[in-house]
């Protein structure tokens, strides 16, 4: 929590990191109450933070499909209004990671510019990575959110495999 009658000095950078948020939901929505006032809060003694971002799932099986992709944009210029300066994103698995160069790509745009064509982004690298099935990989992302939003799917950053109702 951030303290109270301190104030970090100015070459502090302070690195927050969410490890008890849905990751199917922004930071600056739903029920992510905690990471977003936590931020709010230490942004109001600080103009130096880092956020630590987690692009995985800790636990067995590791990284079932789930849609994170569509919490980056609202996530970016939730980090922009509250000062955030640097985002960091821990992608581990290369190769078992829920497609892992997609969601590099477009959240490697989206921090560049928060304000950018999602749509856009999806769509050009979908058809250059995946060609022909480009727009197959696009419907099959659409599907999965919507069933994760139909069900109420929270997933953690240690969920159990149970959780992956979607």
């Amino acid at each position: 929590k951030a303290p109270t009658g301190i104030k970090p000095e100015s070459n502090v950078v302070l690195t927050l990191c969410d490890t008890l948020s849905n990751v199917l939901q922004p930071h600056n929505g739903g029920k992510n109450e905690y990471f977003r006032n936590l931020l709010k809060d230490w942004s109001k003694l600080s103009s130096n933070i880092r956020i630590w971002d987690y692009n995985i799932t800790y636990t067995s099986p590791r990284e079932m499909p789930y849609n994170s992709e569509w919490t980056y944009q609202d996530d970016m210029k939730f980090f922009r209004s509250n000062g955030v300066k640097q985002v960091f994103t821990e992608f581990e698995e290369a190769v078992l990671s829920d497609v892992r160069d997609y969601k590099i790509y477009l959240k490697t745009a989206l921090q560049e510019n928060p304000d950018a064509d999602v749509k856009a982004i999806s769509e050009k690298f979908a058809c250059n990575f995946y060609g022909k099935a480009g727009k197959l990989f696009l419907q099959y992302r659409e599907l999965l959110k919507k069933s994760q939003d139909s069900r109420g799917t929270f997933l953690g950053m240690y969920p159990p495999t149970a959780a992956s109702t979607h």
